[in-house]
């Protein structure tokens, strides 16, 4: 059953902000427009897309979120294609799609209002990821078993680790760090709703009752967000006593807001907790305080003017709502594109995208892959025909998470203090000063670098190079310069070809003939000053992790 809306509280226009990036449409240039389509169906390209090797880089950094193998990269050169679909078949994929939804949904936090007293100081950073990882990593499993994405809210299952079961009331199917579990207090199915990953990550006071929540789950799940709302009224309405209940109920002002949100409000007094710091009542649910929804709010349960009966069906009402999967199209749009969707210039590749997801029966895998073969996500340098010259060919800044992983994973080096990685949390680390925002207030990262930026990539990239070069002359390296000794020089073969292999490892390219140049003679001056091969190679994979083919998309 499909549920339509025709309320006037979603016809309201958001305030006016910024105006929206270059899209595609932008640059069509004669007949060659973003509405046209080819025999694929897709719209047409209106630009020329980046090379193989940097485009399979970048759906490897925004699929799975680290870079590809060499292999990976030399295989797109001759078939793109081919690799770009087995993607979804890398073992890494449900690690990778934690992050991509992460990166809509902002759910990970370093800390929480409240952290159980029977978690060690030590340990406070772990847990508090893994809660946040808890409903990022059922919706990851979700798409990685190519399930109906409706099964994100409407699943009688979650997934959780060992160390969650020991404080909540889960039990868990397996041993894995990250397996399936049920809740085992009576709360009802509703994936993502229920958890209590997603509970804790947006905490309800007493006054606030539940308000906050169902918000959530609106703008999660039907991209729409209240407080996107224009709303102005007279704190005089709220009379003497500052009722804001009362208000709420009967102000006109209140009401374009409370009318439809109330309601569903009214579905999540299960998740009431009496005492703010008490482990039992953060964790468990409490089916028999689910009437003091309609009860204290004074509504009946109802989802946009369809009457429903509570909690036990509140996934249900998310998942028929015709928004739904306009949003699941949406979100994964704005996530690839980093950028919010604007409904007119995007409208060609929306439309595309939404016929993926209706002919996989509601699945979202299919979209995710179709998306990566548009045009929008594969821009790279215009036509030269086209006007104007930049916009969307920009290049996108990897993410704290992103730039942690492709700098791991080819170099071996994790910034880390007392177990706790210094790019990705803020409380300890350098994300917020790095460009990565702040989960907590939900401020986006950084579209353009800034001095924080540079600051802590310059730390980051000597010292992985520094890492990757000792281990691979030593010969148990992460194999960055393949076949090099401490006797190879440049002009020798295997110094040349190493610098393939790293050029093609760190940026997707192989390197053209004035980077060789310039990196031989870096690494000679280098060399001449110190007499140290090491600090000569080590110089010349710093300039390849601080070249921005390796930190953008």
């Amino acid at each position: 059953m499909t549920r339509t809306l025709g309320l006037p509280l979603l016809l309201v226009a958001c305030e006016a902000g910024p105006k929206p990036l270059p899209v595609a449409g932008d640059f069509a240039t004669d007949d060659a427009s973003v509405a046209d389509t080819g025999a694929s169906g897709a719209p047409a390209v209106p630009y020329e897309p980046l090379p193989a090797g940097r485009l399979i880089r970048r759906a490897w950094l925004d699929v799975l979120g680290t870079v590809p193998p060499v292999r990976v990269v030399t295989a797109a050169e001759s078939d793109l294609d081919t690799e770009l679909q087995a993607i979804w078949q890398e073992p890494a994929l449900e690690a990778g799609l934690v992050d991509f939804f992460d990166r809509a949904w902002s759910l990970r936090l370093d800390a929480y209002d409240f952290t159980p007293a029977e978690v060690d100081d030590a340990d406070r950073a772990a847990w508090a990821e893994q809660v946040g990882g808890e409903p990022l990593h059922l919706a990851a499993r979700v798409v990685t078993e190519d399930l109906p994405w409706s099964t994100v809210v409407t699943a009688d299952w979650t997934v959780a680790t060992p160390t969650l079961a020991t404080l909540w009331p889960l039990e868990l199917s397996g041993a894995d760090a990250w397996t399936r579990a049920q809740y085992s207090d009576g709360r009802p199915a509703g994936g993502i709703v229920f958890t209590n990953g997603l509970r804790w990550r947006f905490p309800s006071s007493p006054n606030n009752q539940q308000r906050v929540r169902a918000n959530a789950l609106s703008r999660m799940f039907l991209c729409f967000d209240y407080l996107d709302l224009p709303v102005e009224f007279d704190r005089s309405v709220l009379g003497a006593s500052g009722d804001l209940s009362l208000a709420t109920r009967t102000e006109p002002a209140c009401l374009s807001c409370h009318e439809t949100l109330d309601p569903v409000s009214a579905a999540l007094f299960g998740m009431t907790a009496f005492e703010s710091y008490d482990l039992t009542e953060q964790s468990r649910y409490h089916p028999e305080r689910e009437p003091l929804g309609p009860a204290d709010l004074e509504v009946d349960y109802d989802w946009y003017g369809a009457p429903f009966a509570g909690a036990v069906e509140l996934g249900e009402m998310i998942a028929t709502d015709s928004r739904f999967g306009l949003c699941a199209v949406e979100t994964v749009a704005r996530v690839l594109w980093r950028r919010d969707v604007d409904p007119t210039e995007d409208a060609a590749e929306l439309a595309h995208l939404r016929t993926v997801y209706a002919d996989a029966g509601g699945r979202l895998q299919p979209v995710m892959a179709a998306a990566l073969q548009l045009p929008t996500w594969q821009a790279g340098h215009l036509d030269p025909q086209t006007q104007p010259e930049t916009g969307v060919a920009r290049a996108r800044l990897l993410t704290p998470r992103q730039l942690s992983h492709a700098v791991r994973d080819a170099t071996g080096y994790t910034w880390t203090v007392a177990d706790t990685n210094l790019l990705t949390t803020a409380t300890l680390g350098f994300r917020a000063i790095g460009g990565g925002g702040d989960p907590e207030t939900r401020s986006p990262p950084a579209d353009v670098p800034g001095v924080g930026h540079s600051l802590v990539l310059d730390r980051v990239s000597w010292a992985a190079a520094s890492h990757a070069v000792d281990a691979d002359l030593a010969g148990d390296g992460p194999g960055l310069l393949v076949g090099v000794t401490a006797s190879t020089r440049p002009g020798d073969a295997a110094f040349d070809s190493a610098l393939d292999h790293a050029h093609r490892a760190l940026h997707g390219l192989a390197p053209e003939p004035l980077d060789r140049t310039d990196e031989h003679d870096l690494w000679q001056a280098v060399f001449d000053e110190t007499g140290d091969p090491a600090s000569a190679w080590a110089a010349v994979v710093t300039v390849l992790l601080r070249d921005p083919l390796f930190w953008t998309l």
